[in-house]
């Protein structure tokens, strides 16, 4: 009787202690994948996340006016800014089945509308006829980057070894122009191949947080000398059109 006593107290200590140590591994397990570190992580991310969602590419400012010119009863010019990082024109693509798109076409619909925006005093589009010569100015200011802010914080003061006001950077400045030239197809112009004279340069936002915009200069030209029209001097051909709605894209 003494040895089947015996036998049965080591089988039932043996059994607890296989309980005990799949409770304690168990109870690991619970507390590794519980660890606090990972959570904020997580969350980091996801606020991250939603704040790129919602800033949108492309806006207009209310205190950024736009300029229409005029001489005499006939528009000559227009002068307008938007707001957002430059972005260049991608070649066209083609998926295995052979269809072609463009995969630059959502950032230039968000251009285009901030413009049509400011165009709400303009019913007739395009607003310069297909036969009609022009000359367009643009100015890109590019986005800065964190690292050229005290702090790396947007909006703080920049470095004193931040770079310069020239960007040698990219994007290629003419794949720039080639962005607002064919954005305006149809809007300011009946096709790109109206303008006849292109100025661009391409630089680096110093302004507040150095988000990046575009300045826009668009003028008539005379056939005759081939001179622009626009009448700097003439204080009358100029007119602020005051924006009915700050309408962001």
């Amino acid at each position: 009787m003494h040895s089947v006593s015996t036998s049965r107290r080591n089988c039932y200590d043996n059994s607890l202690r296989t309980t005990l140590r799949r409770s304690s591994t168990s109870h690991d397990a619970i507390s590794t994948i519980r660890e606090p570190s990972k959570g904020k992580s997580k969350t980091k991310t996801e606020s991250f996340t939603n704040k790129q969602s919602t800033t949108p590419l492309f806006w207009h400012n209310a205190s950024d006016p736009t300029v229409f010119h005029y001489h005499n009863t006939t528009t000559t010019g227009l002068t307008f800014r938007i707001r957002g990082n430059p972005l260049p024109l991608q070649r066209h693509r083609q998926t295995r089945r052979g269809f072609v798109y463009n995969p630059s076409q959502t950032a230039q619909t968000a251009f285009r509308q901030v413009l049509e925006s400011q165009l709400v005093s303009q019913p007739e589009t395009p607003l310069f006829e297909e036969t009609i010569p022009l000359h367009m100015s643009c100015h890109f200011y590019m986005k800065r980057s964190l690292s050229d802010f005290v702090a790396q914080t947007r909006g703080r003061p920049l470095k004193m070894a931040a770079a310069t006001v020239l960007s040698t950077r990219t994007p290629d400045v003419d794949n720039l122009a080639k962005f607002v030239l064919d954005s305006l197809n149809g809007l300011l112009y009946a096709d790109d191949q109206q303008i006849v004279s292109l100025s661009v340069q391409k630089l680096r936002d110093n302004e507040g947080e150095c988000w990046g915009y575009t300045d826009v200069h668009v003028s008539v030209v005379s056939d005759k000398d081939g001179s622009s029209m626009l009448l700097t001097d003439d204080p009358e051909s100029i007119r602020h059109v005051l924006q009915v709605k700050n309408h962001l894209v």
